[in-house]
């Protein structure tokens, strides 16, 4: 054996196998015999190395394979003792190889035990490593304080790993090839090195910093083995099968590679990789993945490196895998940005970089969205560094904008990022809108065809001027063909035989007579027509230019090129097209041959300078141009993507809007405002977005992060873009507006020194400025009453002084902005609220204003100035009760003191104008100042009759508002109030220092001082003491509020109490003709009436009395409008009135329908009112005529689907109702209402319930219609996989109910339409019972016998178990679900929480009452059935006309009136 050669095996049992002349182990020991043994390996080691590995081979062979059966102090021990001699072989080994010339016997001895050295310690070190990478997998974080890696008894396996790299970097570091004969080196011994090597790769922490010595000797042995021995061949497709499997190996291998390259005799090294990858055809996505990250790092550690393989990384870019291919395009980004960014490059430079340019333009349309995506992510960085020429600029605008309508949102996100870095980095202009760059690239040209018609030059480019004439040249050429084949088709037939015979003689000629032609002449010819047609299509006749041309190719086109004339009729489809674009071919050739004689002239130097420039500003004018138009078309894309609830994709077209009108590029339907919407949303990304987007648009010149330098102009522009953005736009915006502004002051960006900016523009005599500045203030300054309180007599001189008298708008803001003067009062609020004497003489000005603006009826700004005046006087004034009975009084004595000849300038605004505004919006009645004269008898009282009704108007409209204000004040105001002292009172109690005395009391707690702060003036509204309020509850101080009301606002000889008669005959008195003053009248009664319970309920009936009987739709309006602000206020005391709402649905004017779709969806989503019988008549809003009432119906089904159950417990009623009004006419709006509301139903649960019951119903239904109803409503139902086998066995447990009415062709066909549903999604297994099921309605539509027969066949075939037996299976684990998911089966979800608990009722009642609770749902239509009378004689118009008219007194019970109602109806 001694003479025997060792090979290195390549699996650890091929050294088992005896052959001759090769070394085989003889034994193999046990753990036990080993851990005997292996004590003598040191003592073997210290006496003869040569003994030691080739003794002692088959012992440490046996420890590699048993060493999991090995203890950890074996192992170590082992290990130790290998690395000795092995370091001990490789220094033995140094003299004899640098000696060169070795004995053979020597030699042979030397290699054998320097494989064999070699084979053990790789494969204790593989053993090691596989142990280590093991634990680490069972360990999921590292212990804290110990180090990483196998540790056992303080070994540290990483040195020992250190140490064993270092010895085999010793052993390749020597001459080896002396160890061979002919130096040819074995493979087995290079593939144990490399072996080892990409082992000790595979660890995962291999890449970190403190593992840099350790990779870099790793990869120093690879490299010596590529560079001496010529493995790289043999190793590079290991290392990327490596690469492969462990994606922690792209850094670490990449950095590796590229400092190989750097080395001598690795040169190919990363070709070899790359060639390898490009030839590799079956990567998977996570190798593609693990090849990309290499080669990215590449680029970003040694772009250099990859240059010289560009060809080769393009090819790669076309390659399967898509995680590859966005790899490639990472890398070509990155080469760009590192390598090619500077102005001057060489000729190679240059091609390089255009080839990386193109693998990015290639990929724009690849067919995966991700290396789109990063594609569209280079162009971005390309564009931020301004690499991009801009030509080039242009065509990949052009293909981003085609991105924005991706399938990807990723890639619509990545487009409109392009867009956007386009826009602000583009090489142009700081403005890019449309039109003025059109009109200066207009005066541009005019100006250049100026200079060369003054210089004799008539120049002119051929591309232009075909592409400014083309579309109409075309559209002349296809007329023309078709004219000239049309007369060829008409002619007689003799002239086309004639023709024809000429044709074959021609044909016939001989060539000597063809060689007579004139040639020359001919071209000579040829070249004048097309000189002329080019001088034609330069002077615009392009008629003239394209019938010239026609007659020229039929004169010289000899071989038929173009076709003309002499098409077959099976050809003339084909080659029509092609013969005009041959023409156009034709014709724009024409225009080459026209020459300008200009080459002879020689033009001043200081003339040609002026051309070429204007030339270049022309150049530069249409690129401008071009990127405006390709951006008004993404904003086109924009403005769809924004009707997407995808967020990533409204955020990047919010940010797009942004910079698009930063640089004019939007029209006012595309602004940022109509982005205002989303600061509404619940998504904070979006209402981040908008703010953001906003603050760049209008606080861009005091924004920090433009690192600008920020100045008080600045802060005055800023502030004039925001005022004019708050006081222009569209009232539609104001509340978003209001938002925006608010969000800003809260964080930050609108800080004090833009509230002193807009204080400056507020004190300008500029109206321009000073009232959107006031405008801008009263948003911006609630919350800072401080700040207002500072600036009170600025309000009262600019506001309240003679420019408020002279501009109502002024004054109008001025008020709006005091009304901020006062914080809102809250408990914790202890000091007094601040507040002004009302002898103020800013209350005086404001009270002039009030009293005198009632006469001004010129200046349409009164209304919204008297509503913020009474606000600030009730907020800010220290007596408002006071102040406001003074103010009525003054106004009510100025308005009976009334003479139109004392306001001459009145004489324009007093006409009656009530026919010119019959489609004036609701909302600007109050508005409407219009005066009708009286044309009935007087015997209503003087003020009503005698006063214009236009100052009437606004009189009532001022008391309405005090009302409001008063209504606000009690309950809301004095309650916080109330509050307020009561803490107050707490505090001293708990400080023990409470007063004694009254007065001291009373200082205390502010109730009775008429001269502090607190709000309590009122002594005719409160005559109780200060402490009754105090020891009160919240309650009770509320009932006591209410009794006052009654008592004293109400109370006939208050003011108020007198002006609400007056207020009463405006609106009922039949010498009131004029219907803005009847409006507004009704609505100010309608705040009367919230302000008290009772007398809501004493006057209700003159509301719904004046809803039902008004033939105005304008006064109809506002009674539903009233009515429904009632109902939310008092919902017991008016919800028996709320039938006289929905009847209003039925009204013929469309408008009327809307509204009291508004009022009534409103009330009921918002849980005020419940709906029952009367839903039928919400959903017939869903065929409505007027589309705002079908789009308003659909989002009320929509959005009453999401609340609990209560669409499906009223949908039973609503189709019967439905069915019954349907029954005879307008079947399809029956089933236009079932398409909308059914599918809403989509609980699984629900659906079914609603299949049985109504399935079960087809047995007291007669009628074809009724019973195809019932079919359809089945049908439309949304059944599930998970729902669709219990639907199947209800509708065949049903059978015999529906059995009799398949006689009927059109309830067959629906029954037909629920199998073929059905069968579509029952799984295999149940198909059969499918086909059972259609075979038994067929026999059923035959007649009653075969359909006995039939229902008896399936019974027993398909054998569906009773009902009753399936619910008794139930496992009882299922009673706890059950019970859990009884929310969603409760016919009412508001009486299933308030209900009592109930004791479980036995197993044998259970059933019923599950079925009671399910038979919930038709309570109406059964109460109805049991009660069933004997209809009334009237029809239910006659019936409500009747109760109309009948006495006040008569009309005592409204609730016995709508369950007579709701009984006719169902």
């Amino acid at each position: 054996m001694e003479e025997a050669e060792f090979i290195i095996p390549h699996s650890i049992d091929e050294l088992l196998e005896f052959n001759e002349n090769q070394y085989s182990v003889q034994d193999v020991l046990t753990p036990v015999e080993i851990r005997d043994q292996y004590t003598g390996l040191r003592l073997a080691l210290s006496e003869d190395l040569g003994d030691f590995i080739f003794g002692k081979f088959d012992l440490l062979y046996s420890c590699i394979k048993n060493f999991q059966q090995l203890s950890p102090k074996v192992t170590l021990e082992v290990w130790d003792q290998s690395l000795k001699a092995f370091g001990l072989q490789v220094s033995n080994l140094r003299p004899f190889l640098e000696k060169g010339n070795i004995d053979s016997n020597i030699r042979e001895k030397l290699l054998r035990n320097t494989k064999m050295i070699l084979y053990v310690c790789t494969e204790l070190m593989y053993k090691f490593e596989e142990r280590c990478i093991s634990e680490r997998e069972l360990t999921s974080k590292p212990t804290k304080g110990k180090k990483k890696g196998a540790q056992h008894n303080d070994f540290n396996w990483d040195e020992e790993k250190t140490s064993g790299i270092h010895e085999l970097f010793k052993l390749v570091s020597l001459p080896l090839k002396n160890l061979w004969k002919k130096a040819n080196i074995s493979d087995d011994f290079l593939d144990q090195i490399s072996r080892i090597c990409l082992k000790l790769l595979e660890d995962r922490e291999i890449g970190f910093v403190g593992k840099k010595a350790m990779r870099d000797s790793i990869f120093q042995i690879l490299s010596v083995l590529c560079k001496e021995y010529i493995f790289g061949l043999s190793l590079i497709p290991r290392l990327l099968q490596l690469l492969m499997l462990h994606e922690h190996l792209a850094v670490p291998l990449a950095s590796s590679i590229s400092n190989l390259e750097q080395t001598g005799g690795n040169a190919g090294l990363l070709h070899l990789i790359l060639t390898e990858i490009e030839g590799d055809s079956d990567i998977t996505p996570k190798a593609g993945s693990h090849f990309g990250s290499f080669v990215v790092a590449l680029s970003q550690q040694h772009p250099a490196s990859l240059v010289p393989h560009i060809e080769i990384l393009a090819d790669i870019a076309e390659s399967e895998p898509y995680t590859l291919r966005t790899g490639i395009l990472e890398a070509t980004k990155n080469l760009l940005l590192q390598l090619y960014s500077s102005q001057e490059l060489d000729e190679n430079q240059k091609s390089e970089k255009e080839a990386l340019l193109e693998i990015l333009d290639n990929h724009l349309i690849d067919v995966n969205a991700y290396a789109r995506c990063k594609a569209l992510q280079g162009w971005t960085s390309l564009c931020e560094a301004e690499m991009l020429p801009v030509k080039l600029l242009l065509d990949i605008l052009e293909k981003a904008v085609e991105r924005t309508l991706d399938k990807s949102s990723y890639v619509r996100k990545d487009a409109l990022k392009f867009l956007k870095t386009c826009l602000e980095h583009n090489p142009f202009s700081g403005n890019l809108d449309k039109e003025k760059i059109g009109k200066q690239l207009e005066a541009a040209t005019a100006k250049l065809i100026t200079l060369q018609g003054n210089a004799g030059v008539a120049d002119f480019s051929v591309d232009e001027v075909w592409a400014a004439i083309e579309k109409q040249v075309q559209i002349i050429v296809h007329k023309a063909l078709a004219q000239d084949l049309a007369d060829k088709e008409n002619e007689p037939a003799e002239e086309k035989v004639a023709e024809e015979n000429k044709d074959s003689d021609k044909e016939n000629k001989s060539e000597e007579d063809k060689n007579e032609k004139h040639t020359e002449d001919m071209e000579k010819e040829l070249q004048e027509g097309l000189l002329k047609a080019g001088n034609l299509l330069l002077d615009e006749k392009l008629e003239e230019a394209v019938q010239l041309a026609l007659e020229l190719t039929k004169k010289h086109d000899k071989d038929n090129h173009f076709g003309i004339a002499k098409n077959q009729e099976n050809e003339k489809d084909d080659n029509e097209d092609q013969q005009a674009d041959l023409m156009c071919t034709l014709l724009k050739t024409a225009l080459t041959a026209v020459q300008p004689e200009t080459a002879d002239i020689e033009l001043p130097e200081d003339v040609q300078v002026e051309i070429k420039k204007k030339k270049e500003t022309i150049k530069f004018l249409k690129n401008c141009l071009h990127i405006s138009t390709q951006i008004g078309v993404a904003s086109e894309n924009v403005r769809m993507l924004l009707a997407t609830s995808q967020t990533t994709d409204l955020v990047e077209a919010i940010d797009f809007i942004a910079s698009a009108q930063q640089f004019g590029l939007l029209s006012e339907e595309d602004s940022a405002l109509k982005l205002l919407e989303f600061l509404h949303s619940k998504d904070l990304a979006l209402k981040k977005a908008v703010t953001d987007a906003c603050k760049k648009i209008y606080l861009s010149s005091i924004d920090p992060e433009n690192n600008v330098e920020i100045t008080f102009e600045g802060y005055v522009e800023a502030m004039k873009k925001i005022s004019s953005m708050v006081h222009y736009a569209r009232p539609c915006f104001n509340k978003s507006i209001a938002l925006l502004v608010q969000t800003w002051v809260n964080d930050g960006s609108i800080n004090n020194e833009c509230l002193f900016a807009l204080w400056e523009m507020v004190e300008s005599k500029n109206k321009s400025e000073c009232v959107p500045a006031l405008h801008t203030l009263s948003i911006a300054l609630d919350g800072k009453s401080n700040l207002v309180q500072e600036k009170i007599a600025t309000l009262d001189k600019i506001g309240f002084g003679s420019r408020g008298e002279g501009c109502f708008e002024l004054a109008k803001w001025a008020a709006a902005v005091l009304c901020h003067a006062t914080p809102k009062i809250t408990a914790e609020t202890l000091t007094n609220p601040f507040r002004i004497p009302f002898t103020d003489d800013i209350f005086t000005h404001m009270s002039n204003l009030l009293i005198k603006g009632v006469f001004k009826l010129g200046d349409k700004d009164y209304c919204g100035l008297a509503g913020y005046f009474v606000k600030a006087i009730f907020k800010t004034c220290l007596k408002p009760l006071s102040l406001i009975e003074e103010i009525l009084r003054k106004m009510h004595e100025e308005v009976r003191k009334y003479n139109p000849a004392d306001y001459p300038e009145n004489k324009n605004h007093s006409a009656d104008a009530e026919e010119e505004r019959e489609d004036v919006p609701l909302t600007q009645l109050a508005t409407q100042e219009t005066d009708a004269p009286p044309t009935q008898p007087t015997d209503t009282p003087t003020l009503v009759e005698s006063i214009s009704h236009v100052v009437l108007l606004r009189y009532v409209y001022v008391i309405g508002l005090v009302v409001e204000e008063l209504h606000t004040f009690i309950y809301e105001d004095i309650m916080a109030e109330i509050r307020r002292q009561k803490t107050l009172v707490e505090l001293e109690k708990n400080r023990r220092r409470i007063r004694r005395s009254r007065a001291d009391t009373t200082a205390s707690s502010g109730l009775d001082d008429d001269e502090d702060g607190s709000l309590f003036d009122i002594k005719k509204l409160m005559h109780s003491s200060s402490k009754y309020f105090i020891n009160n509850t919240e309650e009770e101080n509320l009932d006591a509020l209410l009794r006052l009301c009654d008592n004293e606002v109400l109370f006939k000889d208050n003011l108020l109490g007198k002006l609400l008669t007056f207020v009463q005959d405006c609106f009922t008195s039949r010498h009131c003709h004029h219907h803005g003053l009847r409006i507004v009248a009704i609505q100010t009664f309608g705040k009367y009436m919230q302000l008290s319970p009772n007398f809501c309920s004493q006057n209700l009936l003159k509301f719904v009395t004046i809803l039902a009987k008004s033939k105005d739709s304008r006064v109809k309006i506002a009674c539903i409008h009233t009515l429904g602000d009632l109902l939310k206020k008092f919902p017991n005391q008016c919800e028996p009135y709320s039938p006289f709402v929905y009847d209003c649905l039925k009204e013929s004017d469309s408008s009327v329908r809307f509204e009291a779709l508004v009022v009534i969806s409103k009330l009921i989503l918002s849980d005020m009112i419940r709906v029952k019988f009367q839903i039928s008549s919400l959903a017939r809003c869903l065929t409505d005529t007027d589309m705002r009432c079908q789009d308003l119906a659909r989002y009320f089904f929509a959005t009453l689907a999401k609340k609990g159950n209560i669409l499906y417990n009223l949908v039973l009623d609503m189709i019967s109702q439905l069915s019954i009004e349907y029954s005879e006419s307008n079947q399809t709006s029956f089933e236009e209402i079932m398409n909308e509301i059914l599918p809403h139903i989509d609980k699984d649960k629900q659906v079914v319930a609603l299949v049985e019951k109504l399935s079960s119903r087809f047995k007291d239904k007669a009628e074809e219609v009724e019973c195809y109803n019932l079919a359809l409503c089945i049908s439309k139902l949304p059944v599930t996989a998970k729902s669709v086998h219990a639907c199947k066995e209800a509708l065949m447990e049903s059978l015999p109910h529906y059995a009799d009415k398949l006689k009927y062709p059109t309830v067959k066909s629906k029954f037909d339409e629920i199998v073929q549903m059905v069968r579509k999604q029952m799984k295999a297994e149940g198909k059969d019972e499918c086909e059972k099921w259609q075979e038994v309605l067929d026999s059923c539509a035959k007649g009653k016998d075969s359909a006995k027969l039939a229902i008896a066949g399936l019974a027993e075939a398909v054998k569906v178990e009773p009902k009753e037996k399936r619910k008794a299976k139930a496992p009882r684990g299922r009673r706890k679900a059950r019970k859990d998911s009884s929310s969603d089966d409760d016919s009412d979800g508001e009486a299933a929480v308030a209900a009592p608990k109930t004791p479980r009722a036995p197993r044998s009642q259970r059933k019923k009452l599950v079925d009671s609770d399910d038979d919930d749902d038709d309570s109406i239509i059964q109460t109805a059935a049991r009660h069933k009378r004997k209809p009334a004689a009237k029809t239910p118009a006659t019936r409500k006309q009747v109760i109309l008219e009948e006495d006040e007194e008569e009309i005592q019970s409204p609730v016995k009136q709508r369950r007579a109602r709701g009984k006719k109806d169902c």
